[in-house]
């Protein structure tokens, strides 16, 4: 499975679970660098999101050791 794939599929999962979530990413395959905007800002900075916040970045970069992988709030 590709880090695209990986992430896309991590989203989507979330998304089940916060049915308020908004998230949009951007890749960039010259960089090896993902970067997801996260929303509402309410959800990005809940300390139940930190966790699985948390938790994805721990696997993503075990998977995908030589990618990059940020969040971010989205502007509300």
């Amino acid at each position: 499975m590709t880090s695209t794939e990986w992430i896309t599929k991590k989203l989507n999962e979330l998304k089940i679970k916060y049915s308020n979530l908004t998230f949009s990413y951007v890749i960039d395959s010259f960089d090896n660098c993902t970067s997801v905007w996260i929303g509402p800002r309410s959800l990005y900075e809940s300390s139940e999101f930190l966790v699985e916040e948390h938790n994805i970045y721990q696997e993503f970069f075990k998977l995908y050791p030589y990618e990059l992988l940020f969040f971010t709030p989205k502007n509300d």
